[in-house]
C-alpha cells in the first residue's frame, strides 16, 4: 500500500508538472499570437497609409494641372475678348508707341543747394528791404537836395544833425539786429550745405 500510494503520487506530480508546462506553453504562444497581430495590423495601417498617401499626391497633381489648364484658358479668352473689341471698334491700328516708358533720373522738385541758395538770397535781401523801407518811409529830411527839389527854394543853410543818445542806442539796436539776421542766415545755410555733404541728412 505505502508504494502503491508512492506511486500514485509521483504520477500526479508528473501530470501536475505537464499541466503547468502545458499552461506555460499555451501563455507563451498567447503572448506570440497576439505580437503577431499587433505587427500584422500596423503592417495593415502603414500599408493604408502609403495608399492615401500616394492617392494624395496623384489628387494634388491632377489638381495642379488642371489648374493651369484653367489659368492658360482663361488668359486666351481674355486675349480674344480684347482681340474682338479692338476689331469692332476699329482702334487695331490706332495704338502707337511713341516713347518707351522711363523714370525720371531725379526727383522734380527743387534741390537742397537750391533752399541753401535762396536762404542766404533771403537772408541778405529781407534787412536790406526793410533798411529800404525804413528811409522810404522816413518823413524826416535827410539831404539839403530834397528840400531844394520838392519846394523850389534855395537852401541857406544846413544845420547839423546832433544825435540824442537815446537815437544812437535804437540805431545800435537796428543795425545789431539786421546784422544779426545776415549772420544767422548765413551761418545756418553753411550748416545745412556742410551736413548735408558729410552725408548725415
Amino acid at each position: 500500500m505505502p508504494a502503491l500510494g508512492a506511486g500514485r503520487n509521483a504520477r500526479e506530480q508528473s501530470r501536475f508538472r505537464d499541466l503547468s508546462q502545458n499552461q506555460l506553453t499555451i501563455d507563451a504562444l498567447k503572448a506570440r499570437l497576439a505580437e503577431a497581430k499587433r505587427l500584422l495590423q500596423e503592417e495593415v495601417s502603414r500599408g493604408k497609409g502609403l495608399h492615401t498617401d500616394t492617392r494624395l499626391v496623384e489628387l494634388t497633381r491632377d489638381h495642379q494641372i488642371n489648374r493651369e489648364i484653367y489659368q492658360d484658358l482663361l488668359y486666351r479668352r481674355e486675349r480674344a475678348r480684347v482681340s474682338v473689341n479692338m476689331d469692332s471698334d476699329r482702334q487695331g491700328s490706332a495704338f502707337k508707341v511713341l516713347e518707351p516708358a522711363r523714370s525720371r533720373p531725379s526727383p522734380n522738385a527743387p534741390r537742397f543747394w537750391q533752399f541753401v541758395l535762396g536762404g542766404a538770397i533771403l537772408g541778405v535781401l529781407i534787412p536790406l528791404g526793410l533798411l529800404f523801407a525804413r528811409l522810404l518811409f522816413d518823413p524826416h529830411v535827410r539831404l539839403a537836395n530834397a528840400i531844394s527839389e520838392r519846394h523850389k527854394v534855395p537852401v541857406a543853410a544846413i544845420v547839423p544833425h546832433l544825435w540824442s543818445p537815446g537815437e544812437l542806442t535804437g540805431l545800435r539796436w537796428e543795425l545789431g539786429i539786421l546784422a544779426s539776421v545776415v549772420a544767422v542766415t548765413l551761418t545756418l545755410s553753411a550748416t545745412l550745405s556742410v551736413v548735408r555733404l558729410l552725408g548725415v541728412l
